[in-house]
């Protein structure tokens, strides 16, 4: 949709003038695109150089780990990553259990295609730490 259109929808939904019936549906398709935006944990430091050789130096792995901007997404809207630690593939999924509101993380390893899901979070940071220190304890 062209923003020039999504002004025209942002308009109908803000004038109290008009149909309310109408107003529901412009709000309706502003939060359908609506742009998301992404998750930003403060503690995660810039970005540090990584050594040439075969193996990424840990705090690049926990840098591109940590920083969503490195991450994927899913159709349904979930983050995805795929790294390497100890010389294993591993994908990880960041998702959102849809009935409770809360969430989790499901863990793959590349070459055996074992799942290991987590307990439930009740935000989306709390998922992420919690992904990372259960890769690390690999």
């Amino acid at each position: 949709m062209t923003p020039e259109k999504l002004e025209k929808i942002r308009r109908l939904a803000e004038d109290t003038r008009g149909d309310p019936a109408t107003r529901v549906i412009a709000l309706k398709i502003l939060a359908r695109y609506a742009k998301d935006e992404e998750p930003v944990f403060h503690d995660v430091p810039p970005a540090p150089e990584n050594p040439a050789g075969m193996h990424n130096a840990p705090e690049y792995e926990h840098y591109t780990f940590m920083s969503l901007r490195n991450w994927g997404r899913s159709k349904n809207g979930n983050f995805v990553h795929t790294t390497s630690h100890k010389g294993r593939g591993y994908r990880v999924v960041l998702f959102v259990y849809k009935t409770t509101q809360t969430f989790g993380w499901l863990r793959v390893d590349v070459a055996s295609n074992q799942e290991t899901w987590s307990g439930r979070f009740s935000n989306l940071e709390g998922a992420h730490r919690n992904a990372w220190e259960n890769l690390k304890s690999i």
